[in-house]
């Protein structure tokens, strides 16, 4: 088939969505399908500047197009919406102009991106595939970008049809398929869940041989609790700086935080009092260093504030898993996260909000640290298993086999 992937940022822009993306459209042309990837120049952090990459190019038996957008900046609102639209209209005419086969399309930028290639598959008689990452209104909402009133349900049903008119709109988890049924969803059986699988980077063993990582490594007789990934409002991690302080008599138990985002000033400025002494903000780093720094923790964290998870799916479950580290998910008790971590033992559950639970389930944690060890290996095999590369890639393509078989209820 003539396969076309599109999402704003691709590598060797940063987030997790522009490495997954360049292994899933590499194991599309390995199986034979024509692929493009649509995207743009890399932009996703503002002081994180990559070199200009080529307007176009073959990489990895597929090809590369990006579109110019206007320069911006997380500050400036007007040209980020200029851009959405900009990118939107981009793929939309590419669409027309190309005729693909099967369009796969994320949600980023969320819903008009979707619509933009609803519209151009529907006119140029072709299909798309609708990957959801996450599920937009809803988040916008719960991030309190948009209140639930008339805006919102309009929203709701723009994505509602374009999640019902896919060939297959594929979610991260169980829970993420019921937030999609409980619109109303008219077509369920073209719900596929297909999670994400780790991270791996695409340096060269020079490159990686150049990397400093003995400064991001704990000492000896130290208890690390990680959080590897965004440092964003949906995590709820002012409550593990709250754990934080009511665990700062024992000296041994250190929290590090590995990443940025739009809360790490408020969280710092929450850590005033314990910022390198037992907190401590290392800032991004690359994926191959972040994966040796997340090895060394004890205890891997995965926060979530109530409601996320019905709506996203942490991708730092994976890499922490396919190191053999142990999680500490704090999610509601009934989500699929929380189930699969006690059905196969891999850490501890703790509610959402309650700073006193997780700091009592850290301390338990520290006291059977040894158990914990021993522990490692299964866990390890376990998300290799569930999340490593090839067992999700096998499942991208028996779904765009389907496809191609002409099934159009993949």
């Amino acid at each position: 088939m003539k396969v076309l992937l599109i999402h704003r940022y691709f590598w060797p822009d940063t987030p997790p969505y522009a490495l997954m993306l360049r292994r899933i459209a590499k194991q599309l042309a390995d199986d034979g399908h024509d692929v493009t990837v649509f995207s743009t120049q890399p932009s996703y952090k503002d002081d994180y500047a990559i070199e200009r990459q080529p307007w176009s190019e073959q990489l990895d038996a597929f090809k590369i197009i990006r579109q110019g957008l206007l320069k911006e900046t997380k500050k400036k609102i007007l040209a980020r919406i200029a851009n959405m639209a900009i990118f939107c209209l981009a793929v939309f005419f590419h669409i027309l102009k190309n005729h693909y086969d099967i369009v796969m399309i994320s949600t980023v930028p969320p819903i008009g991106g979707a619509v933009a290639v609803r519209f151009a598959t529907l006119l140029s008689g072709s299909a798309y595939i609708y990957h959801c990452m996450d599920l937009h209104p809803e988040i916008m909402a719960h991030a309190g970008h948009l209140r639930q009133g008339v805006f919102f349900r309009f929203l709701l049903r723009i994505d509602r049809k374009n999640c019902e008119k896919a060939l297959a709109t594929v979610v991260l988890s169980e829970d993420m398929r019921k937030t999609l049924l409980d619109r109303g969803y008219r077509n369920p059986e073209n719900i596929h869940v297909i999670n994400n699988f780790e991270l791996r980077d695409y340096t060269s063993e020079e490159q990686r041989q150049g990397e400093v990582v003995s400064g991001l490594l704990k000492e000896p007789g130290r208890f690390r609790v990680i959080f590897a990934g965004n440092i964003g409002r949906f995590q709820g991690l002012e409550h593990v700086i709250d754990a934080a302080e009511q665990l700062k008599s024992y000296q041994e138990i250190e929290f590090v935080f590995l990443g940025e985002g739009g809360a790490l000033k408020q969280l710092q400025e929450r850590a005033a009092d314990l910022h390198g002494k037992s907190v401590f903000f290392c800032g991004h780093q690359s994926v191959n260093v972040a994966r040796k720094v997340i090895a060394d923790a004890d205890i891997a964290l995965i926060s979530l504030n109530a409601g996320i998870v019905r709506l996203a799916f942490p991708s730092k479950t994976m890499t922490y898993l396919c190191e053999g580290v142990p999680v500490l998910v704090v999610v509601e008790d009934d989500s699929e996260l929380a189930r699969m971590v006690r059905s196969a033992e891999l850490g501890y559950v703790v509610r959402p909000a309650d700073p006193h639970h997780l700091a009592s389930t850290i301390l338990s944690a520290y006291r059977n640290r040894q158990q914990l060890y021993e522990r490692r290996k299964a866990i390890a095999d376990f998300g290799t298993a569930c999340f490593g590369v090839e067992s999700v890639l096998t499942k991208w393509s028996q779904l765009f086999h389907k496809a191609f078989a002409g099934s159009y209820h993949v």
